[in-house]
Order: structure tokens, then C-alpha cells, then sequence
């Protein structure tokens, strides 16, 4: 089944054949691949916002030190998905940090003792990072925003150094179709990339990452084994 006009897509995950998950009442209105082997969900990629549409809704993002509770937000990632599998000291990646140089997040690991580089294809694009090996890669509410997935974790997963880890915050989509459309964080027109646990459990095996940790509603941490 695909709707009027458009055609079967693979898995901008995995690669297998999608099937069409969810659409909305409106042939001008967005909608959404699920893959049945591994579980990705992916708006139509014909959907997708401009560059510079994406742009201004990222700058609409209230990321500063001044926003407390998104502190707060970023505070327990780190002890829950960093401190435990990266001791500081080590060095960090984060990997679409956003419009704000320091990012806040690059702010609290620098106090928590690790060196940090930034990267954000839109804000600090310089490619630096690419030459480098990392203790640690955190993408902090990045995933979703993903074009391709796929590509942009095996390059992350080649610039982690052996134990390394790779920690992903990203909210795990409802597995019913109806439950889906009504999903607050499916209506940011940023987000078109959508991880059940399984996916990308499944793309970190074949990446010789080894699963540390999953924690619903919205993280994973992995590490890559020694000999890949």
C-alpha cells in the first residue's frame, strides 16, 4: 500500500522494503514509512523541510545556560548515560550541538572534566572531528533529525575509539499507528526519524557496538568492543 502519487520506499535504516505506517486525511499532508524488519519510522522524505525552514525552527530552541529545566534535562543524561561508561577525562563529541558555541551540554561536560568538541552541520560545520577518535559521541536529541541515518552512525561509529561510547538520546515512537499521529513529538517538522530500541540495536551490531544501556522513554547507550 502507498498513497496516491507516491511509491514503496526502503529503509533509510536497514535497507528492507518499508510499508506505509501512518498518513494523514490530505494527499498535501506528510506521511510516514515503517520498516517490519527492524522497525524505523521515517516521514516521506518528499516532506521534508528546506534547509533553511529546518534552520528556523532550530533556532527557536530555548538551549541556553538561562533555561533552566533544559539543564536540568541535560544534567541527568550525563549521569545516567556518560558518567557511568565514560570517566572524565576523556574526550567527547557532541555531535549536533546546536546554534549556541559553547553548547550547553559542552558547558557540563567541561565541568564535569572532559575536553569537548562541537559539531552541527547547520551552526559549527567545520569537519575537524572526522580526524579524530572519541571516548565518548553523544547525540542529544539529534537522531530524529537525521536524513541519513544510517550513513551518519557508521561515520560516528568509526570515530569512536575501542570501549568507546556512543550515547543517543531520542524519544522512541508509540507502536500503534493511531497513537503515532497524535504524538506531540512527531508535529516538529524537524523530526523525521523515529527509533524503536530494536532499530537501532540492530544498525549497532552490524557497527560492532555492543548495547550498555536502554532507558525508555528515550535513551541508548553503546559500546564499541575492543576488536572492531
Amino acid at each position: 500500500m502507498s498513497p496516491k502519487g507516491g511509491a514503496p520506499r526502503r529503509c533509510r535504516l536497514c535497507g528492507e522494503k518499508a510499508a506505509l505506517f501512518y498518513a494523514q486525511d490530505s494527499a498535501e499532508r506528510p506521511y510516514y514509512w515503517r520498516c517490519p524488519a527492524c522497525g524505523f519510522i521515517f516521514l516521506d522524505p518528499r516532506f521534508y523541510p528546506s534547509p533553511s525552514t529546518a534552520k528556523e525552527r532550530y533556532l527557536l530552541h530555548d538551549n541556553t545556560a538561562a533555561s533552566k529545566g533544559y539543564g536540568e534535562y541535560l544534567e541527568s543524561f550525563v549521569r545516567t548515560c556518560v558518567l557511568p561508561f565514560a570517566p572524565p577525562g576523556g574526550s567527547v563529541l557532541d555531535f549536533g550541538s546546536g546554534p549556541q558555541n559553547p553548547s550547553l551540554l559542552s558547558s557540563i561536560l567541561l565541568k564535569a572534566g572532559y575536553s569537548c568538541d562541537s559539531y552541527d552541520p547547520v551552526f559549527m560545520p567545520a569537519r575537524a572531528w572526522r580526524r579524530k577518535h572519541y571516548g565518548c559521541i553523544i547525540l542529544h536529541e539529534v537522531a530524529e533529525h537525521l536524513t541519513r541515518p544510517t550513513f551518519s552512525f557508521s561515520l560516528l561509529a568509526q570515530r569512536l575509539a575501542p570501549e568507546g561510547i556512543l550515547a543517543v538520546r531520542t524519544r522512541f515512537p508509540p507502536a500503534d499507528r493511531r497513537d503515532f499521529g497524535a504524538w506531540w513529538y512527531r508535529m516538529d517538522i524537524t523530526h523525521i526519524s523515529f527509533y524503536p530500541p530494536a532499530s537501532l540495536q540492530r544498525l549497532a551490531a552490524k557497527l560492532g557496538l555492543s548495547p550498555a544501556l536502554t532507558l525508555f522513554p528515550d535513551s541508548l547507550v553503546f559500546v564499541k568492543t575492543p576488536d572492531v
